[in-house]
């Protein structure tokens, strides 16, 4: 009987095909993000770690899927900077090192969502993670905040939001922020800017290196309804900082916060700042406006 058994055993087995070594482990496909390949693929590993999630392409395992879909759309995607792509790696570096610059600017202000603008205290930084606190009534949980940060001498735009708000006193909230992204922010101008010279004074309010309430002499050289261009033999100021204008004129006197949009200095030991209006009273923009009235030339009429 086992004599039998043994040989309808070995029948069987002959009657089988042979199977080659890529039928018995196919590759599961050609797809780059996954790294599954059969043990008959050329470069298989020989330990194989078990994948956590599935594939977000394909449906198969892979390293990429481990981190989650929400992880992935938090960050936004690598930018140009200097005629050259950033990777995802190098983009979250640029992040991290935008969270230590606010940190180190301890007083930084930003533009809400809510067209406001909010003065913020940094306290220190744990990646692109940044405790501060704010004016209590003045933010809120998921609000989406922008900063302008200078980043190895080029403007920056930072996108933050508010993780985290809790109550820090009756007048201060805690806030746990998080850097968004960090894109290189091109200067424009909003509005054709008139040559002039007058004297004018800059008052500092919220400065890197200047005390506040000190003040910094001047000229105006050029005047635009969105901002001015002042020349001064100081070189504390920088670009962020929020000062405050005072020139006077026929017309009447500017006298309004400003924010350096840019700051260049010169070898001839002057510095040229390019100041941006912040929320001119209406009887500063008449004193623009009629200003930019008398010194726009006017072409002559018909004859």
């Amino acid at each position: 009987m086992a004599s039998i058994e043994t040989t309808v055993a070995a029948f069987g087995a002959s009657m089988k095909p042979e199977r080659r070594a890529s039928e018995r482990h196919p590759p599961v496909h050609g797809h780059t993000r996954c790294w599954r390949r059969s043990p008959g693929a050329r470069g298989h590993r020989a330990v194989v770690r078990p994948p956590a999630r599935r594939c977000w392409r394909c449906g198969d395992a892979s390293r990429e899927a481990t981190r989650s879909r929400s992880t992935r759309s938090r960050l936004a995607p690598p930018v140009a900077e200097g005629g050259r792509s950033l990777t995802a790696k190098m983009y979250r570096m640029l992040l991290g090192r935008a969270a230590g610059l606010l940190v180190e600017a301890s007083v930084i202000e930003v533009s809400t969502d809510r067209h406001t603008s909010v003065e913020v205290w940094t306290i220190s930084c744990e990646g692109i993670h940044i405790r501060a606190s704010a004016p209590r009534l003045q933010v809120a949980q998921d609000m989406e905040l922008t900063a302008r940060l200078s980043i190895d001498g080029f403007p920056h735009t930072v996108s933050l939001v508010i993780e985290q708000a809790d109550v820090l006193s009756h007048a201060r909230a805690s806030l746990l922020l998080r850097v968004v992204s960090a894109t290189p922010a091109g200067y424009q101008r909003q509005s054709e800017r008139i040559g002039l010279a007058a004297t004018a004074t800059l008052t500092a309010l919220i400065c890197g290196r200047i005390v506040p309430n000190e003040q910094v002499p001047g000229q105006l050289t050029d005047l635009s309804e969105s901002g001015v261009c002042f020349t001064t033999a100081d070189a504390r100021p920088r670009s962020d900082d929020r000062m405050h204008l005072y020139c006077r004129f026929l017309e009447g006197a500017i006298d309004c916060d400003v924010r350096i949009a840019r700051a260049s200095s010169y070898p001839t030991g002057m510095t040229i700042l390019g100041c941006a209006f912040i929320d001119p009273s209406p009887e500063t923009t008449s004193v623009i406006r009629g200003v930019l009235a008398r010194l726009t030339p006017h072409p002559p009429g018909p004859s």
